[in-house]
Formats: C-alpha cells, sequence, structure tokens
C-alpha cells in the first residue's frame, strides 16, 4: 500500500509516525518542507514560501502544483493528513483517493478565535475525510462537535510510547528533582509549576525543576522565577532529540504537567514518564484523566492552582513508597493502554478498511 503523508517532517510525531509506517511495510511518501533523510520513507518537496495573507492565492497555487507533483510520483492508495489545517490539502485534487484525517487538540480545540474561512475550511476537510482518527476519547468528542461529525466517522486510537525505546531502569529516583517537557505556551502552565515552588520548597528543601522547554515567554518566566527567588530551584533547558527523552525521565523523581487549557488532549510527556516509572502530577483538563490514573499512577489537580499543584508535588516527594507504587502501575498501564506497536496496528487496520 502506498500511503502519502501530507506533513512537516520537522515535528517528531510526524517523523514517528512516518518511520513507523514504513517499518510494517507500508511504502510511505512524505509531503514536507524539510529534505532531511528520514530512514525509512520517500520525502516529496514541499517547501513553498510563508502564508501572505495579502496574497493568499499566489501560495495556494504554489502549495497545488507541490501537492500534485507529489500525488504523480506517490500514486498513494492513500492520503494520510495528521495535523488539519486550513490549507492541507486541496481537497479538488485529492478526488476519490482515500483520506484519512489526524486530529491532535488545538486544531478542533482553538486557543484564540478563529478566522471563519479557515473554520469552515477545516469542518470541510473534516468532513471529506473517510476516517477522522483522534487521539484520546476527549479529542474525538471535540472533532464532532467542531465539525458536526457522525459518532462513527470518529475513531480514538491512543498515542503510543515506544515500550523499548522508554525502558526504566532502576527506580525511584531520590534526589526531589521535578521534570517538566513541554513548550512555554500558556497552555501548558509552567507559571503555576513557578507559583507553586516556593512552598514546595518550605516543605522539601532542595527540591528542583529541570525544564526542557523553549518558545515565547521565556524572559516572562526567568523573570517571574527571580522575583519568587526561584535562581537556584529551575534548571532552564532547550529542547532535545526525541531519543535523549527516556535519559532525561530516567533522572526524575516525578513529571509535572500543569496543563490549563482543553487543547491538552493526551499529554504525551505524561506517558512517556509513566512508561519510565515516574509518577505524574498532572492538571485535571483534556485528555489527561485518560492518560494519568488518578491515585493509581499519578494525581490529578485542578487546573490553574498553585497551591493544589505543590499539595500533589509535595506528597509524592515526601512519601518513597507511594512512588515506587506508582511508577511500578504507571508502566503496567501504558503497557496495557499505549504501546505504539498496537497504534501502529491500530492506524493500518483503519487504512485498509477504508482503502
Amino acid at each position: 500500500m502506498n500511503i502519502l503523508t501530507v506533513g512537516d517532517l520537522t515535528y517528531v510525531h510526524n517523523r514517528r509516525w512516518a518511520r513507523g509506517l514504513a517499518a510494517i511495510g507500508l511504502r510511505v511518501f512524505v509531503l514536507s518542507s524539510t529534505s532531511d533523510p528520514v530512514g525509512g520513507i520517500e520525502i516529496l518537496p514541499g517547501l513553498v514560501p510563508p502564508f501572505r495573507p495579502w496574497r493568499p492565492f499566489r501560495w495556494v497555487r504554489r502549495w497545488r502544483a507541490n501537492f500534485r507533483r507529489a500525488l504523480k510520483k506517490a500514486k498513494p492508495d492513500l492520503i494520510h493528513v495528521p495535523f488539519p489545517g486550513p490549507y492541507s490539502v486541496p481537497l479538488e485534487d485529492v478526488g476519490r483517493t482515500p483520506l484519512v484525517v489526524q486530529t491532535w487538540g488545538a486544531e478542533v480545540i482553538p486557543m484564540d478565535d478563529e478566522n471563519e474561512s479557515d473554520r469552515l475550511r477545516k469542518v470541510e476537510l473534516l468532513h471529506r475525510a473517510d476516517r477522522v482518527l483522534a487521539s484520546s476519547n476527549c479529542l474525538a468528542e471535540a472533532a464532532r462537535r467542531y465539525a458536526g461529525l457522525e459518532h462513527s466517522r470518529v475513531q480514538t486510537i491512543y498515542w503510543g510510547v515506544d515500550l523499548n525505546q522508554f525502558s526504566p531502569g532502576d527506580r525511584p529516583v531520590e534526589e526531589p528533582v521535578i521534570g517538566f517537557a513541554k513548550t512555554l505556551s500558556p497552555k501548558y502552565g509552567l507559571e503555576f509549576l513557578i507559583e507553586a515552588m516556593p512552598k514546595v520548597l518550605n516543605a522539601v528543601p532542595g527540591a528542583r525543576v529541570v525544564a526542557l522547554c523553549a518558545g515565547a515567554g521565556d524572559a516572562r518566566l526567568r523573570a517571574k522565577a527571580e522575583r519568587l527567588g526561584l535562581n537556584g530551584a529551575i534548571g532552564w533547558h532547550g529542547t532535545i532529540g526525541h531519543e535523549l527523552m527516556p535519559d532525561f525521565f530516567s533522572k526524575m523523581a516525578i513529571s509535572v504537567l500543569p496543563s490549563t487549557h482543553e487543547s491538552e488532549t493526551l499529554g504525551v510527556a505524561g506517558i512517556e514518564s509513566q512508561a519510565m516509572r515516574v509518577p505524574v502530577v498532572a492538571s485535571r483538563i483534556g485528555g489527561l484523566p485518560e492518560s494519568i490514573s488518578d491515585g493509581e499512577t499519578g494525581t490529578l489537580v485542578p487546573p490553574r492552582d498553585p497551591d493544589a499543584l505543590a499539595d500533589a508535588i509535595i506528597d509524592l516527594l515526601k512519601d518513597h513508597d507511594k512512588r515506587v507504587a506508582f511508577g511500578r502501575q504507571g508502566r503496567s498501564f501504558v503497557e496495557r493502554k499505549f504501546d505504539w506497536s498496537k497504534t501502529l496496528e491500530a492506524t493500518v487496520h483503519v487504512f485498509r478498511q477504508v482503502v
């Protein structure tokens, strides 16, 4: 089966999809703006100048030309769109080729007001899809509401973790190190973790945060941490390659996802943490209650509540036996529910159904 994936390979999840589908025997072509090689797949050039709202038709013409060339080269049995945007694919060129669209979060649970034209284009794309896939039940319901889709048109396939790559060593870590591995987008709530840290430090002297993050807002958050006297308690680091994430989590006592917006529809960092037997403290929002079992693999707290966040962190840092139990149960939970091989198997089953 020939698959044409339309998605930028600079994004780690798109690289994982492409590699995974190729590894199980599909012939995978990816229309991407980057030409960096990815083993086992064929990359088709998709680079066009940045979108200019004052010259939209020129951009669309160039994008359509790239898409048509990709169709001619790949001769796809199925087109796979991992993130639906208003201009993901020109539907007039898709024709009758089976189309599977995968939602991720903010595309159907927008954080800001949307341009109505863009919204309608996304709705049209979701309606044209033979199947819409969602990484959580929370997201599946959001996609149905966003586009007015029938229940059967949207299917949940949980995003998985490579259990061989994320294989825990000796646990738990005794040093009170708190991991945060998200971007600096306000929706991921790092500012609330910063606000929680003075209370954490009063109860657990020596606790510190290791933050893997990048993006706009870095200076503001660092200034906030400095005002709260947290300079030595937060280690600021940029992003690292996904292949290094198991080593990162292996050094954490706990992992924290203080997310603030419903578009946090799964929380991959939380799943990867649990695979490494690292307990998680997370907000009770979006899809996080599906990916973290409250009281079994971690603790869920109200979003935007630094006091509750601090209490949950303190409880786990001070209770060695609970961390061990949560860590062991977290690994089992991920093995049952978020195995990457099962994600691929379920996705290919859908591909074969719609072709």
